[in-house]
């Protein structure tokens, strides 16, 4: 009789529960993935920089493409996994689902690798300013990295159903949720901005008015970094490669900033030479390296725009290029090219109006000056002619012109603006200037010897002005016209001048700082002022007399007179 026994075989561990659970939370993840990509496509803000980027910069949209099509291709596999990996196997077809799935894991990687990702990441935001597309894009992608890892064992053993509770599903899905938000909420604050700057806001307070005259020394403030200072708002503003300081101009206390933190070389910084302060719409306009142009309310430094008309601008195309604008407040927001002019509303930024590129290409020798009564472009006639063109100031359309013999064709003329007196000259030695307020006095003006306006008050018709023979002249048009001499002031062209007319004195900055009551020009120069400074200018400001002074071996300076 032969006995006989059975022998067991050891049973196989079960796991339908961890590749279930694995199943479920990949695929939260992956749908969270592909929906925080499509986002990043189609709804989170770009590189706001609108100039020409670098080539890296693309990654944002490589990555939200990849990050959509793979994540959605993983999705489809597993359902197919689940739905007929049986039959697959039962046709004899082996488990296509695991393979596929394999070669997707290995092109994630494969795509990290030749992207070098982390790297490419800290280079785009060391040179632009950080922005919500690119890191939701990341986000998205390590997302759906993550959720392919986690349903990959569900394709190479699809689990068992019901294999978990359905409360256990919904804490894992819940889980997956969780998870993709919390990225999302760490990427959108990785491409928040504001995180970098130093923002503070003043209250809008009534703006004072210029003084009268000089007065005495109030506050002096040191420059540093060839920083640079232009007039508006209540006061002036100072800018640096970090950005704006506005300060009261009674006072000379900070109103409000705009700073940017860790600024370098290469990166996001301001541009203190593009700074335009436009009075008439209370605006500050300024550009910034590797981000574009910001409007600020000038009073309060409120953000009125970044992403407007004007703003999409490179910086050579800005205000400053080919215009008269200089440290003085602009009278209007415009944008000169070498084949347009437009003008932008300042406070929204905006466009108003535009010439038409092929009727405005400008010659070499083209020049553009901007004032409250017109905008005027002056342009050379072969040798023999200057056309000065005055445009509408609500529309752009061409007002008055004039056409004048050059009085010595080897010379081109220069275009100025002073104190809102257009000022065309030639520096010919026996007729040569020509200078208006208006676009009637355009055409009536007179070509004169060569002569400087250097300061003017168009609302009583006072004009001051240097040459060679008469030295300094104070002109008075309305009636009774007169021209009175003010004595003790060099003539020669070579000798820089400043020169401010208050409403009762005239002020003037050369080797150093002097004054003139305007009654009876009587010189009234305060003893011993600024004896130690080298004059480097003069402006008029809300509340404040400005003067610029230092030089190579001492720190510039602006220093606050006030009655």
């Amino acid at each position: 009789m032969n006995d006989s026994s059975t022998t067991s075989l050891p049973r196989l561990p079960d796991y339908s529960r961890p590749t279930t659970a694995a199943a479920i939370l990949g695929t939260a993840v992956l749908s969270g993935g592909v929906t925080v990509a499509i986002y990043s496509l189609f709804f989170a803000a770009g590189n706001p920089y609108a100039g020409d980027i670098d080539s890296e910069e693309t990654l944002s949209v490589q990555l939200g493409v990849f990050s959509t099509a793979i994540g959605t291709a993983a999705l489809l596999i597993l359902a197919v996994t689940l739905r007929w990996s049986a039959n697959l196997r039962a046709a004899g077809l082996g488990n296509p689902p695991v393979v596929i799935m394999s070669v997707v894991v290995a092109v994630e990687i494969l795509i990290c690798t030749n992207l070098d990702i982390p790297s490419t990441v800290d280079r785009i935001f060391d040179i632009y300013a950080a922005y919500p597309q690119l890191p939701m894009a990341v986000a998205a992608w390590y997302l759906v990295i993550l959720g392919s890892v986690l349903v990959l064992g569900a394709t190479l053993a699809p689990p068992a159903r019901r294999a978990l509770s359905t409360r256990s599903g919904a804490i894992l899905a819940a889980i997956g949720v969780l998870v993709c938000a919390t990225a999302a909420g760490l990427a959108l604050r990785a491409g928040d901005d504001d995180r970098v700057i130093d923002h503070r806001t003043a209250a809008a307070t009534a703006v004072a008015p210029v003084p009268n005259r000089l007065g005495s020394e109030k506050f002096r403030i040191n420059l540093k970094d060839s920083r640079r200072v232009v007039v508006g708002g209540n006061g002036f503003f100072i800018g640096s490669k970090e950005g704006i300081t506005a300060y009261d101009g009674a006072t000379g206390t900070p109103r409000w900033h705009y700073l940017r933190q860790n600024v370098t070389s290469r990166g996001v910084q301001h541009s203190p030479d593009s700074m335009v302060s436009v009075p008439s719409e209370n605006v500050l306009a300024t550009y910034w390296e590797n981000l574009g142009w910001i409007g600020f309310d000038a009073s309060t430094g409120e953000r009125l725009w970044t992403d407007s008309e004007f703003s999409r601008g490179r910086r050579e195309h800005g205000p400053t290029t080919g215009t008269t604008y200089g440290d003085e407040p602009a009278p209007l927001l415009v944008r000169v090219t070498d084949c347009g002019l437009a003008r932008y509303e300042a406070r929204s930024g905006r466009l108003m109006w535009a010439h038409p590129r092929k009727t405005f290409c400008r010659s070499r020798d083209s020049k553009i000056a901007f004032t409250s009564h017109a905008i005027y472009r002056m342009s050379a006639v072969g040798t023999t002619q200057t056309t000065i063109s005055a445009f509408d100031l609500a529309t752009g359309a061409t007002i008055a012109e004039r056409s004048i013999p050059n009085p010595d064709s080897d010379r081109t003329p220069e275009l100025s603006v002073v104190d809102d007196v257009v000022s065309i000259d030639w520096r010919d030695k026996t007729a040569g200037h020509l200078h208006f307020d208006s676009p009637d006095n355009l055409r009536t003006a007179t070509v004169t010897e060569p002569a400087e306006v250097i300061a003017a008050d168009p609302s009583t018709g006072t004009i001051v002005t240097r040459s060679d023979r008469d030295a300094v002249t104070v002109s008075e048009t309305r009636v009774p016209a007169r021209s009175r001499p003010v004595e003790g002031l060099p003539s020669y062209w070579s000798h820089k001048f400043d020169a401010l007319l208050l409403t009762d004195e005239l002020v003037v900055s050369t080797e150093g700082l002097r004054t003139w009551k305007r009654t009876d020009l009587t010189e009234t120069t305060p003893d011993h002022i600024l004896s130690s400074c080298s004059l480097l200018g003069a402006s008029e400001a809300p509340g404040v007399v400005l003067i610029r002074c230092g030089d190579s071996r001492s720190t510039p300076q602006i220093v606050g007179f006030a009655p």
